[in-house]
């Protein structure tokens, strides 16, 4: 402990507690430690948001693509189920010309 302008009578003394000083000091040095790691962890916990926000607009992309995908796949499984097969002879020339007419 640190006791400065003790006065006793007309004399003021200081008196000095050297491991005081040093639990002192070890105490600010833990707590500037702290103090710099919980900064570090605020950095830290900003870059995390940042990257789970890209995920997360990733995956919406993603889910964009695949729900795009899946409405073209209904629509070939569409025009595919509804297709025929025409055939047309002409006797004339002999031809039988034949078509396939997707559905729509």
């Amino acid at each position: 402990m640190d006791i400065a302008n003790l006065k006793v009578g007309t004399q003021t003394y200081a008196i000095k507690d050297t491991s005081a000083r040093s639990s002192a000091s070890s105490a600010q040095s833990t707590a500037n430690s702290a103090e710099s790691k919980a900064d570090q962890a605020i950095l830290d916990s900003a870059s995390a948001q940042s990257t789970a926000n890209s995920a997360s607009t990733a995956a919406a992309a993603a889910q964009s693509t695949a729900n795009s995908a899946a409405t073209s796949a209904t629509s070939a499984n569409t025009k595919i189920d509804g297709a025929s097969i025409v055939g047309e002879y002409t006797s004339g020339t002999e031809t039988l010309e034949i078509s396939l007419e997707l559905g729509s």
